[in-house]
């Protein structure tokens, strides 16, 4: 059996991994980024399908009464600018990390409002 040489940084891996695995093991996950990938995750299936219905619900109650359902393209463009902007935004997906949505369609609709009003 080779003996321990703790100046050798493959035998002190080796061995602090086997004994806090989740403290020294030099391929873990950055603790910010597990915070960022919790963060990250969207509300349930069902919450998302809540909130299409009262989307949904919203948008035909102004259409009957015929009020603006859609905006125009310059406020939908400064509704995106302060989504892109904002920390819950996901980015890769286009979505808002608080109501699910997919932010090309919400930012277009006069009924719709952000989940934290910041329009």
């Amino acid at each position: 059996m080779k003996n321990f040489n703790p100046d050798d940084p493959i035998a002190l891996n080796a061995l602090m991994t086997i004994e806090q695995p989740d403290m020294y093991s030099l391929d873990r996950i950055p603790e910010e980024k597990k915070e960022e990938e919790i963060k990250k995750s969207l509300p349930s299936n069902m919450q998302m399908i809540k909130n299409l219905s009262s989307s949904l619900k919203n948008a035909s109650k102004a259409l009957i009464k015929g009020e603006k359902v859609k905006l125009s393209k310059g406020e939908a463009e400064a509704r995106m600018k302060i989504c892109m902007s904002c920390e819950e935004y996901i980015k890769e997906e286009n979505r808002c990390n608080l109501c699910g949505c997919y932010m090309r369609v919400k930012t277009r609709i006069a009924t719709e409002r952000c989940p934290i009003r910041k329009w």
